[in-house]
């Protein structure tokens, strides 16, 4: 039978599992606000009954505190850190697309295209009625600068905001590495403890605070299994394996972690990009992480939509046959419009998974001047097994990433000055200026590189062009402008233009010559004033003509034949010394002044529309942004309230524990002073 003494053991044991109990309680009351923190409780048990020769057979032995658990709900916690990843996206969408929004504001306190766009063609539209004004020539000058100044700093402001995203999405990977280098640690800490019978609570909550932010930044997937003794499998070692895994890959797996790294690409995805954007691989094996991938979300991949987001607008097409180890030729092409075109000049062009480095572009037309194929000189050649077997094969220039990021709105600036500068720069050269000599181009490209652009191209004459050429083309009397016109066909950009002015029966044209003198070149960020008319606003056309003196009574003297003497009064050196010099006409302003609304010039709209229809893009995707933030900052609070429930310490409900515990705790006292007057009775009164 047990000893008479051993229900003071028993009251012991009481006193022992209650003071633990006080304790964890008073934890849990001192970690009320802590972030992370997860409610603990004592696990009690009744221990080992003590076997006796009696008739009973066993007496109990008094309580045990069995170990010290956390409650946590992994269900919870699992569709917590989902949500996250989808809260982080948008709230960083949110953070961004509001400051792209900003750029194309318009208001009194800041002017933007609209209004630029409404002074520069009012003021045209008071040059038509005095065009011999040479201040309000002058005026219109420089309204153009302000609308290409607008363009300027607005390019400039979103390739300044992709360095900004870029420079944060390094930030982010370094902290991604940070947190997965403490997860590892904590891992091997856990199994630490655990493995000698303990279990790591206040550990096991700060691995899972890192999963809360992790998952904010990266979808992630956790699992964690208990790890057997290899020669028992029935036998737990206490030790536990727990993995976390970014979009399939092991990001950490026990005391282990995979590193990611920051390269910079050696050439752009789009052409206006920023020299010295970032890719992210594994360090390890050096692959490429997709974080366009449809199963990952987080604000790192909302930062690369940010920053490469195209709309899918980059060039994809076919790989032709007419391919060779050097040059690589793209049929069926996705962008025929060379105004459109949005690849930069030197890049990589990606066939079957494998990128290749180009370093210049050539391209033919049709007759309506549409891209037929793109052909990309390689800097390296490659083998001709690879292009057979890739032959017909889908090809790629960049990315193809399905957001409106920084180069959307760049490549849509970059297409509407395409557009509307050839428009106008075209109306310029088919005019006359003020001194009545063959108009200049308003609108010129000005770079570091190439210094300043025309577009303005120089003209071969022929009395016989080969109608095999695709320079050549039909020439054509223009009888509105009251002057006899040459056309010709540019080449490989497409364009139609009015030639120069020279001999009568000659057809003017332009051979192939590639990409270096299309509108292409032409961006928001280099477009400019061409410096010839900036510095003399009389250069600036706004005739086709100019009047005939009294002498000519009216009459055309393009009508005259070129054997008849008077035709030599007419053309002297290619220029009409009959016109009377000074007489400035507005008849080309017309034509002008429908460039602002009339004529088509971006998205199937007039010119003017510009702003807003980039303000409806930029304001469904803010407002997209801004809405399931908040609605996923809304389902993040509803899940946290419900595993708060479980894991969140009650101040109530720990007031009314230490209640309990104490009661429990004096009444163990209370057996062992019971018993403690009882052995004083059996002691004292029935000693010898």
């Amino acid at each position: 039978m047990s000893s008479q003494f051993f229900g003071l053991e028993i009251g012991h044991t009481g006193l022992t599992a209650f003071q633990a109990a006080i304790n964890t309680t008073a934890n849990n009351i001192s970690n009320v606000e802590t972030p992370g923190y997860s409610k603990q409780k004592v696990n009690l048990e009744a221990q080992s009954a003590l076997r006796v020769y009696q008739k009973y057979g066993s007496t109990s032995t008094g309580v045990i505190p069995q170990d010290i658990t956390r409650s946590r709900d992994l269900y919870y916690d699992q569709k917590y850190w989902a949500n996250q990843a989808s809260y982080g996206y948008y709230d960083k969408l949110d953070y961004y697309m509001p400051q792209i929004e900003e750029y194309f504001i318009d208001n009194a306190a800041n002017p933007g295209f609209s209004s630029l766009f409404s002074d520069m063609f009012n003021t045209l539209n008071a040059l038509k009625s005095d065009a011999g004004n040479t201040a309000i020539r002058a005026q219109a000058v420089s309204e153009a600068q302000k609308l290409t100044n607008y363009f300027n700093n607005t390019a400039n402001q979103l390739a300044t905001l992709q360095e900004t995203v870029n420079d944060e999405i390094k930030s982010t990977v370094d902290n991604i590495n940070s947190i997965a280098k403490k997860i590892a640690l904590l891992n091997k800490q856990i199994n630490t403890i655990e493995i000698a019978g303990g279990t790591a609570n206040d550990l096991r909550d700060s691995r899972d605070l890192l999963i809360d932010e992790l998952s904010a930044i990266v979808t992630v997937d956790t699992s964690e299994a208990k790890v057997v003794n290899s020669n028992y499998p029935d036998m737990q070692t206490g030790a536990t394996s727990f993995t976390v895994k970014i979009d399939g890959q092991i990001l950490v797996k026990d005391n282990d972690y995979f590193e990611m790294e920051c390269v910079t690409r050696k050439e752009p995805y789009n052409q206006s990009d920023v020299d010295g954007l970032y890719d992210v691989q594994w360090k390890n094996t050096q692959a490429k992480i997709n974080f366009q991938s449809y199963s990952l979300s987080g604000s790192l991949k909302a930062l690369f939509m940010v920053r490469d987001g195209n709309d899918e607008e980059n060039l994809k097409g076919i790989l032709d046959a007419s391919s060779s180890p050097s040059q690589i030729v793209m049929s069926s092409p996705s962008i025929t419009d060379i105004n459109s075109m949005n690849l930069p000049p030197a890049g990589q062009i990606t066939i079957n998974n494998a990128n290749y480095n180009y370093d210049s572009i050539t391209f033919t037309t049709d007759e309506n001047g549409n891209v037929r194929s793109y052909t990309f000189n390689l800097s390296h050649a490659i083998d001709q097994a690879q292009i057979t077997k890739a032959s017909g094969q889908r090809i790629y220039v960049g990315e193809t990433v399905n957001y409106k990021g920084i180069p959307y709105y760049q490549n849509q600036m970059n297409s509407f000055v395409r557009n509307f500068a050839k428009a106008m720069n075209d109306m310029q050269l088919a005019g006359r200026d003020r001194n009545g000599d063959m108009g200049q181009v308003l609108f010129a490209a000005k770079d570091a590189e190439y210094g300043e652009r025309h577009f303005d191209y120089d003209v071969t004459a022929s009395t016989s062009p080969n109608t095999t050429d695709k320079g050549y083309c039909e020439s054509v009397t223009n009888d509105k402008y009251k002057t006899y016109y040459k056309t010709y066909y540019y080449g490989d950009n497409g364009e139609m233009t009015l030639a120069k002015e020279g001999q009568k029966d000659q057809d003017f044209y332009r051979v192939s010559t590639g990409d270096d003198d299309t509108y292409y070149r032409l961006t928001a960020k280099n477009i400019n004033i061409n410096d010839a008319v900036y510095r003399d606003a009389s250069l600036f056309s706004t005739t086709s003509y100019y009047e005939l003196a009294d002498d000519w009574d009216g009459r055309n003297p393009y009508d005259i034949d070129p054997e008849d003497a008077e035709y030599s009064k007419v053309f002297k050196d290619g220029k009409k010394t009959v016109l009377e010099k000074g007489i400035a006409s507005a008849d080309l302003m017309d034509d002008i002044l429908k460039l602002q609304s009339e004529k088509k010039l971006f998205r199937g709209g007039g010119a003017d529309d510009f702003l807003q229809v980039i303000y409806a893009d930029i304001t469904v995707d803010t407002q997209e942004a801004s809405v399931f933030a908040d609605n996923y900052l809304s389902i993040q609070a509803e899940i946290d309230r419900q595993r708060q429930s479980v894991s969140g310490v009650d101040e109530d409900e720990e007031a009314l524990n230490l209640v309990k515990f104490q009661n429990a705790y004096n009444l163990s006292a209370k057996v062992i002073s019971v018993l403690k007057e009882m052995y004083d009775q059996l002691i004292l009164s029935t000693g010898v």
